[in-house]
């Protein structure tokens, strides 16, 4: 059954290296997808929070947020790549993205990426367009409520 939240909590995992792919951060979905995040109760103006938690690494991991339409993906209306997680930073730390309703515009999804905090992607277009929807563990798709 789908689910979904304000302010939701999500982990960060070791994907193990495979082939010519290197080890690698992901962010765990959260379960039940599709997921909807919900502006936060009683923000004014609306903003919407998701809080990361980096315990499944022993590195610095960055995470990429990127909203658009679902029918058109490859033009995003906001993005965000600003959230380091120091490693194995988990509770009670709070590392928390706030972001406002009205910086979304008309976006419906949200997908959320992470990659080591090492300068592979200077942007979440740039993560996503190297990790898009459907590669995987690589991108989280969330909708956005």
């Amino acid at each position: 059954m789908p689910t979904s939240s304000s302010n939701p909590t999500l982990m960060t995992r070791r994907i193990a290296p495979e082939g010519s792919h290197p080890a690698h951060p992901a962010v765990n979905a959260p379960a039940d997808p599709p997921f909807t995040l919900l502006v936060d109760p009683g923000s004014n103006p609306a903003t919407y929070s998701i809080t990361f938690f980096n315990s499944g690494t022993d590195q610095s991991v960055r995470v990429y947020l990127m909203a658009f339409l679902s029918s058109q993906p490859s033009n995003p209306i906001w993005s965000d790549a600003s959230l380091t997680c120091p490693p194995n930073f988990q509770p009670p730390y709070n590392n928390k993205l706030t972001f406002s309703k009205s910086s979304l515009g008309n976006a419906d999804t949200l997908w959320i990426g992470a990659w080591w905090n090492d300068g592979s992607y200077a942007t979440a277009p740039a993560y996503f367009t190297a990790h898009p929807e459907g590669g995987g563990h690589h991108t989280v798709p969330i909708l956005i409520g």
